[in-house]
């Protein structure tokens, strides 16, 4: 099986806890990892467990400076997913192909995967995957999803058919010009997008409650530990999604909203032996470390604004100026006010 994620220096911490966890619990997939910078760390060549990196420039894709330039350092990890797995399709053979976001851990192998794949060519994992129990609980949980997706795209797998390609040109296109955050407009960054898939393409749904385990559905999934095994509502746990684990939102979602007493001790525990792992794997100064396209040619630092009045005018603009990193913000600001 193939495995690919997408990073930036500021979380390649993030990407190398993954990686491990993926050769600890399925040995022989083929880890591959994109960089969206315009060089690669050293430390990455350095770290075993990665079997291939590219740098997104690399990828293929044509004008990559302006398609690159519209979007900010996590719209633009985001936007590139769908380039990614077709870059993997084309350069390896033989196997599915999965996604994964750099902020999840494996914690077993993912066996229902190749079962699953022969009746369905692409794989998404629900947010939930059974309704709330408590009104309370609907607005921090069932409302925001219906507002940013019903499934989460930090995970997919898929089947190597003419399904999954003629998926992917789909998503990728959109991906192009509406990867960001304009819930007023339907979008939710790469996300929002698979809603439509599930009615256009040969989709399942993975409800094993042991994947994408994460703070926005431990509110009905009880977590346990049972002879050094980690248990999802009696299931093997397969992955942990660490989003906000950093930040304090995990903790404080899972304090406050997870099943019961024990699901929260077991839930701090490995959100604390996680953040023992970045640490380990030098997240502490890496979390600081600049993307190099935040900055145009000359070293000035790229306002949103500029971003945005690209994005907006993005035809005039490209008639004007092959690479948008030449200019300036008063190229963008000032023409676009």
């Amino acid at each position: 099986m193939l495995i690919c994620s997408i990073t930036t220096n500021n979380h390649i911490p993030r990407a190398k806890v993954m990686a491990r966890s993926i050769k600890e619990h399925m040995p022989d997939a083929k880890m591959i990892l994109c960089v969206v910078e315009k060089k690669l760390d050293p430390s990455l060549w350095e770290f075993s467990h990665f079997d291939h990196l590219v740098l997104a420039k690399d990828l293929g894709i044509n004008d990559f400076e302006t398609f690159i330039f519209k979007y900010n350092r996590f719209e633009a990890a985001n936007s590139l997913k769908a380039k990614l797995l077709k870059y993997c399709l084309k350069k390896f053979r033989g196997k599915p192909i999965l996604y994964l976001d750099t902020d999840i851990r494996l914690y077993g192998p993912l066996t229902e995967i190749q079962g699953l794949l022969k009746k369905y060519d692409i794989l998404f994992t629900p947010h939930i995957v059974r309704p709330i129990g408590k009104a309370s609980h609907i607005p921090k949980f069932e409302l925001p999803i219906l507002r940013t997706g019903i499934f989460n795209a930090g995970f997919m797998a898929l089947k190597r058919s003419k399904e999954s390609r003629r998926f992917l040109d789909w998503w990728d296109m959109r991906l192009d010009q509406y990867c960001y955050k304009a819930l007023a407009e339907g979008l939710f960054f790469d996300q929002k997008w698979l809603n439509l898939a599930l009615y256009y393409f040969n989709v399942g749904a993975i409800t094993h409650p042991g994947y994408n385990v994460a703070y926005w559905n431990t509110t009905n999934r009880k977590v346990s530990l049972k002879k050094d095994s980690w248990l999802v509502d009696g299931e093997p746990l397969k992955f942990f999604h660490f989003s906000g684990a950093e930040t304090g939102r995990l903790k404080s979602m899972v304090k406050k909203y997870a099943v019961d007493r024990s699901s929260v001790k077991c839930l701090l525990n490995l959100r604390d032996s996680y953040i023992s792992e970045l640490r380990e794997m030098g997240q502490k100064e890496q979390k600081k470390a600049d993307w190099s396209y935040d900055y145009f040619s000359s070293g000035e630092l790229i306002q949103d604004e500029s971003r945005i009045a690209y994005r907006v005018g993005y035809e005039n603009f490209n008639q004007n100026f092959k690479n948008p990193f030449n200019q300036s913000n008063a190229t963008f600001i000032e023409k676009n006010a």
